[in-house]
């Protein structure tokens, strides 16, 4: 296969992923993409939260029970969207021990602190445009550059190649003979 066969069908693969997302985009109604409700749902089933215990409106510490049976602490803000462990900064989802404050409030929607980035209004906007078809490869105009790009030239470098390689700065340097230090 030629190059601008592989690109040609890179090309229509592109096309088609656009047109099946634009498509499932159009049976969503707003909110937030299904896909990341049902792995925060699926968090959710299986948190294994010990307490919460709140400080202040929007403050809280979460003590969620973690890999090897021990407890892990967090501190968790949903005014600014954060938590100690990093993880709602990052990703934009909340993490699992904002979960846990969050199913434990009455009244809180999860939906209202998933970051924007994931609302299906996003979604239908990244794919309203669509890539135009493009005739065959033998209806398309002939343009002279006025140069000729050739392939660059290889060839080895000026000296022997180099046997050992460099040194990390924290190794120690080992002597030529025998390997000793």
């Amino acid at each position: 296969m030629l190059l601008h066969e592989l690109v040609d069908r890179i090309r229509e693969l592109i096309m088609e992923k656009r047109y099946t997302r634009k498509m499932l985009a159009r049976q969503w109604t707003d909110g937030i993409l299904p896909n990341v409700k049902k792995e925060l749902n699926l968090i959710i089933h299986n948190l294994k939260v010990v307490k919460v215990v709140t400080s202040d409106v929007d403050i809280a510490e979460v003590t969620i029970w973690a890999d090897w049976n021990n407890q892990r602490r967090h501190t968790v803000d949903l005014h600014n969207r954060k938590c100690s462990c990093r993880e709602w900064q990052v990703t934009g989802k909340p993490c699992k021990h904002a979960l846990a404050w969050i199913q434990s409030n009455r009244g809180l929607k999860i939906d209202d602190f998933i970051d924007d980035c994931y609302s299906i209004a996003r979604f239908k906007a990244a794919y309203v445009d669509r890539i135009e078809p493009l005739p065959d490869r033998t209806q398309w105009p002939v343009v002279e550059l006025g140069f000729k790009v050739f392939p660059p030239l290889l060839g080895r470098g000026a000296g022997r190649p180099k046997v050992q390689r460099y040194k990390g700065c924290l190794e120690k340097n080992a002597s030529k003979k025998g390997g000793q230090t």
